[in-house]
């Protein structure tokens, strides 16, 4: 170590920053450089108010990089603008190389903070290149390498963020090194080498103070990512609550953002509403702004809230500006679970495209791919294609374990599968299935609302017997999915444990909406007869009524045209098959008879107006207004 630092300097750069600040209690009369010194001590453990007042004084007293280390602060305090203003009173060709290289990693995480990561990473990478030019290269480059590994992660370069990090473990102790070991296991991550990650979490330890809460916060990361949902949970909760003690806003605003995002992923919508406004009551800088916007979205997609669109498409707009490509393909792919939601299957289409987009700009990094398991709508909707796209190769990439797929099968009959293999309760497969799916269709719903629409000929003592002999029965046979209760706002959901559930009635109308020919023929293939044809409850005929009003509707407006274009033969065929969900359809009939007409000729058409007829007079008892008379009479 060079003689000529600072002795408080000299135990900065070892990490010793308890035993830096007794060193700074010792002295009768501080200079303002052990004041810069011991600013950035108390900054370590956890007492940036404290920090500050002695840094400004280190300031006043004319030690001019103490700007450095106070831009620090207050860009920890969730003021950085301040911090960035504080730095730029700087003469950077005025500053040894020692203080050049501090500025500039500084400027970098500013430059981060604010969303311009090309600015950043050309910024720390003249810190390393001037901190390898000092002799105290071993002690600067922890620092840098810590934030160069945030910014390629953040860039979709986990390689190379790991290449800083492994070259800055060689120099790192005390608090740096658990900050590397942290931004390594979170690279491991982001790259979806999930046991590698938790392999490098594991041997940083379980710590408390400085370091503590972005440690908890990238494992929870990792917990989420892995689908161990309430443990994700438990530790967003820990990192945001020692982030608050310690005044570490950045990370509690991640911390709280993480909540929101598990809460919302689980159904718990009042849960993540609150994680949402203590997050977004803390000041921080445009990408994290950003990030709660795509959250906000998140939330409301599960509320039910048409508004989302809007706010998740401002986000990914921000996203995009900013040049955050990771946080434009997440938002692109909440943007199309939202319009999956609301049946606007173009729009969804056009937002994975954006999602694929992002992924080509981050020099296809499998990282977009992670959010997947917050959308599970864009995940079933891609798992239908013939083709797997690039994102949905990700995905089952990283994957450790395949989820499974539980499938509901609702139309003509009820089946229950799990990747293929039919599961059946003991109690009565038919109101199983109307109450898991009366629940994912209608989430959040108290036992009364739920024992009126299920049974409401036995809303009564036995109705309550059967909902909860239901409710252990499906946990039985499905493992992993559970209809729980939340205390809070006395309501059930379902939880599916990590499983894709693909119910029947939701692809079908995913794909009828906006549907062409083709879509069309896959929908009807897919309907192979009315909806839970068991049940009569009100809320089943509702559904049932709509899905086969959808049916007719989208096959009445394309028979138009293709009669219209004179092709008789797909008239007939296509007639013929939606008769079969609604036989005694006026317009469709009329059709068939016109399209036989004009194909066979009058008396192939007659027969068929005759046979007609008599099942409107067999099951109507009179005839429609159109079969009347007809110039074939």
């Amino acid at each position: 170590m060079n003689k000529e630092l600072n002795p408080i300097l000299e135990l900065v750069l070892r990490g010793a920053y308890e035993e830096g600040l007794s060193a700074y209690a010792r002295l009768r009369d501080p200079s303002a450089t052990d004041e810069r010194w011991a600013g950035l001590c108390l900054l370590n453990v956890g007492r940036p108010l404290e920090a500050r007042s002695l840094l400004m004084r280190s300031l006043g007293r004319g030690c001019a990089p103490a700007a450095i280390e106070l831009a620090t602060v207050y860009r920890q305090l969730g003021e950085p603008e301040l911090g960035r203003q504080t730095l730029q009173t700087l003469r950077l060709s005025e500053l040894i190389p020692f203080d050049r290289s501090l500025a500039e990693r500084e400027w970098g995480v500013s430059q981060m903070a604010f969303g311009d990561l090309r600015g950043a990473y050309e910024a720390l990478e003249r810190a390393w290149n001037l901190a390898t030019q000092t002799e105290t290269e071993g002690a600067l480059l922890p620092g840098i390498g810590l934030t160069l590994g945030y910014v390629c992660m953040a860039q979709g370069a986990d390689q190379r963020a790991l290449h800083f990090v492994t070259q800055a473990l060689e120099h790192a102790e005390g608090l740096r090194l658990l900050q590397l070991q942290t931004v390594a296991g979170a690279c491991y991550t982001s790259a979806g080498r999930f046991y590698e990650a938790e392999a490098t979490f594991r041997a940083a330890g379980d710590v408390t103070g400085p370091g503590a809460p972005t440690l908890l916060y990238h494992r929870a990361v990792l917990a989420r990512y892995r689908g161990h949902t309430r443990d994700a949970l438990a530790l967003f909760q820990e990192s945001a609550q020692q982030a608050r003690q310690l005044e570490e806003a950045e990370t509690e605003c991640y911390a709280e953002l993480g909540i929101c995002a598990v809460h919302c992923e689980l159904g718990e919508t009042r849960q993540a509403g609150r994680a949402l406004a203590s997050a977004s009551a803390i000041h921080a800088p445009a990408r994290i702004s950003a990030l709660v916007d795509l959250r906000r979205g998140q939330l409301m997609v599960k509320n039910g809230e048409t508004a989302a669109t809007e706010v998740l498409t401002l986000a990914l707009k921000r996203f995009s500006e900013l040049q955050l490509h990771r946080e434009r393909g997440w938002a692109a792919l909440h943007l199309a679970e939202a319009y999956l939601t609301f049946l606007k299957m173009r729009e969804a289409a056009e937002a994975l495209e954006e999602a694929h987009l992002a992924r080509a700009a981050l020099r296809s990094s499998s990282v977009i791919a992670l959010e997947l398991r917050a959308v599970p709508q864009v995940l079933s909707f891609m798992q239908a294609e013939t083709q797997p796209q690039d994102l949905l190769l990700d995905w089952r990439a990283f994957q450790e374990h395949r989820p499974l797929v539980l499938r509901i099968h609702t139309f003509g009959g009820v089946r229950l599968t799990v990747d293929g293999k039919p599961v059946r309760p003991n109690a009565s497969l038919d109101k199983c299935t109307e109450l898991l799916v009366y629940l994912l269709l209608h989430p959040n719903q108290t036992r009364e609302q739920i024992l009126a629409a299920i049974f409401p000929d036995k809303y009564a003592v036995n109705a309550r017997i059967y909902f909860h002999l239901m409710r252990s029965e499906l946990a039985r046979i499905v493992d992993g999915l559970t209809l729980p209760y939340d205390r809070e706002t006395r309501t059930y959901r379902v939880e599916a444990g990590g499983m894709i559930v693909r119910l029947d009635l939701q692809e079908l109308k995913q794909t009828l909406y906006g549907a062409r020919l083709e879509e069309l023929r896959t929908a009807l293939e897919k309907y192979t007869g009315p909806f839970l044809p068991e049940s009569d409850t009100d809320w089943v005929v509702e559904e049932r009524t709509n899905v086969e009003w959808l049916i007719i509707r989208t096959g009445l407006e394309i028979l138009e045209e293709y009669y219209q274009q004179g092709d008789d033969a797909l008239c007939m065929d296509l007639a013929e098959r939606l008769l079969q969900v609604e036989p005694l359809n006026e317009g469709i009939n009329t059709l068939l008879i016109r399209a036989t007409e004009r194909l066979k000729g009058a008396v192939t058409a007659r027969h068929t107006l005759e046979r007609v007829r008599k099942r409107f007079r067999d099951e109507v008892g009179e005839l429609p207004t159109a079969l009347q008379w007809t110039s074939l009479d």
